[in-house]
């Protein structure tokens, strides 16, 4: 895509990072970052940029980017989000916020009924546990490398705080998860699952929380993302970038679209618009 001097100025302007993790900084089937794109961060940070990940995944389940400590870490779509070292003994917590405890007791009656069949996955400050593995939890572990799954009976989380669901089956049986969670939302970047968050949620609540305790206002922003969890974050931030292989609704949404997360289109990024030399 063209680079207009207003998009120009607006990267030269920026003083932190929004990143996505699966489908942006990593490939889907990999286990880690590329080589390219773990240096331009490194680069990024020796220039003093502030650098977060915002992801669907908890902190805990962060492993495809442990061997880059980001300035702070946006995880489940914004529910649970902190600064500094996440695998530090105090990481200061930006934002917290559970789905509503009356919508997990119905998720869960109906779970343990006769009638369910699905597979969904809970996900909590210290973990992600599922109640049961189908062939498309399979589908999805694989793809986004989840395994060892830690199964548990989903009576467990009638008091504990669940920040987000993974919910997986098709577009056409969602609605027999949603139908119990008056007071959630949910997102589907991939055919297999869906995320589901509290009501007005998202990853934008993670940016701006991140912004206020650095203290950078949110026009000295840039948010890169694939899916449609991202589409909040790419639409708040000062400069929203796309991957190719973004959902048709980001990249509709973005400022400008890079190269495909399989050619390394963060580095991409960052050269064209002029952040890196």
């Amino acid at each position: 895509m063209p680079i207009s001097e207003d998009l120009r100025a607006r990267a030269s302007a920026a003083r932190i990072f929004f990143f996505d993790i699966d489908g942006t900084l990593v490939r889907f089937m990999h286990d880690r970052m590329s080589d390219q794109t773990r240096r331009d961060l490194d680069e990024l940070r020796r220039l003093g940029y502030k650098l977060y990940v915002a992801s669907g995944r908890a902190p805990s389940m962060m492993d495809n980017v442990r061997d880059f400590v980001f300035d702070g870490y946006i995880g489940l779509n914004g529910q649970y989000c902190v600064r500094g070292d996440v695998a530090s003994d105090n990481p200061e917590v930006l934002r917290v916020e559970s789905l509503h405890q009356t919508d997990i007791r119905s998720l869960i009656e109906y779970l343990k009924s006769a009638e369910s069949d699905e597979s969904v996955m809970f996900l909590t400050a210290d973990g992600a546990y599922i109640n049961r593995v189908d062939q498309y939890a399979e589908e999805v572990g694989r793809t986004l490398r989840l395994d060892p799954w830690q199964i548990a009976d989903p009576s467990e989380f009638f008091e504990t705080p669940v920040f987000q669901l993974l919910a997986f089956g098709t577009a056409e049986n969602e609605h027999r998860i949603l139908e119990l969670m008056p007071n959630a939302e949910y997102t589907r970047w991939h055919p297999s699952f869906i995320d589901v968050i509290p009501q007005g949620g998202g990853k934008h609540l993670g940016l701006r929380a991140a912004c206020q305790a650095e203290g950078i206002p949110l026009e000295l922003t840039v948010a890169f993302g694939d899916g449609d969890n991202d589409l909040t974050m790419i639409q708040e931030a000062g400069l929203g970038i796309a991957m190719a292989n973004a959902t048709h609704t980001v990249r509709a949404a973005a400022d400008w679209m890079t190269l495909c997360v399989d050619e390394d289109g963060v580095s991409y990024a960052l050269r064209e618009l002029g952040i890196l030399s």
